[in-house]
């Protein structure tokens, strides 16, 4: 569901289905990045040591957990001051973002260097590295999900962007419900994003995630992890070894398939007991 790429300690995932937007994870100690801008949005987090760039005539420096926001078209520098340098940086266009969250006039973010209080920004980049970088058994759509927590926390907190709030999409949210079931039961090695349920069910995702999250009391990536560790029960008692299920579903290893089954049901896969009906003896 995305190309990938990595030089060095650096890594950079671009996610064809949302027109290419990127995340973009820095480790360097000596790399200068010379003048240059971005044709959409950069949104950044420093996750360790010391950054720095010079933009709007000002040179920056950035902490841990000091974010970086620039607007399209906004030029800037950029390197380490201090250490080895860990970085994320989503780097997404205005037409994504317009339509990700549904916001017709997109608000430019105000402070190039704004703080990050409760670390919101920086957790939804770590949600997008984690499943990226160790699947979760949801695909893009677990991805995107994560995607769109990142964008509406950036451009409400940040930019005074405002989102659509749930409403009753009762209808909406069970034909959801049932693509994803049908997905899981006869196509979860195949893909299907958030974007794609909301072009089915016609509304707008972000939109579609608040609803669902709502109505069901979890959200769509949530309710796919549910339904598969239900999927991996049956595979389980019909002979699929752990590894097997796990590579089926989709997990990153039978690891992550196992601590995701206890989280649910409360046991280990190998606790899980299957009885039998027993056959009735042919006394003819």
């Amino acid at each position: 569901f995305n190309t990938y790429f990595k030089v060095m300690g650096n890594k950079l995932h671009r996610f064809e289905w949302l027109q290419g937007a990127e995340l973009f994870e820095a480790d360097y100690d000596d790399q200068v990045f010379g003048r240059h801008a971005h044709s959409g949005f950069a949104i950044g987090t420093i996750t360790n040591g010391v950054g720095g760039y010079r933009c709007q005539g000002s040179d920056h420096v950035l902490p841990p957990f000091t974010l970086s926001l620039m607007n399209p078209e906004e030029a800037h520098t950029g390197y380490a001051v201090e250490g080895q340098l860990q970085y994320k940086m989503f780097y997404v266009s205005e037409e994504i973002v317009q339509q990700l969250l549904g916001m017709r006039d997109i608000p430019w973010f105000r402070d190039v260097t704004p703080s990050d209080p409760g670390h919101v920004v920086a957790n939804a980049f770590r949600q997008i590295s984690e499943r990226v970088n160790k699947p979760d058994g949801t695909g893009s759509l677990g991805v995107e999900e994560a995607i769109h927590n990142l964008l509406e926390s950036a451009f409400t907190r940040h930019g005074q962007g405002k989102v659509r709030k749930a409403g009753r999409e009762n209808t909406s949210v069970a034909r959801a419900m049932e693509i994803i079931d049908a997905h899981v039961e006869t196509a979860a090695t195949s893909d299907l994003s958030i974007s794609d349920i909301a072009n089915e069910v016609n509304l707008n995702s972000n939109y579609l995630i608040q609803c669902f999250t709502k109505t069901r009391g979890i959200s769509p990536r949530q309710y796919m992890i549910v339904k598969k560790i239900c999927r991996s029960k049956s595979m389980i008692a019909s002979g699929a070894s752990l590894i097997e299920t796990a590579v089926t579903l989709g997990f990153y290893d039978q690891a992550h398939f196992i601590r995701h089954f206890r989280k649910i049901v409360g046991v280990t896969p190998g606790r899980m007991i299957i009885h039998c009906k027993k056959k009735t003896p042919n006394t003819a």
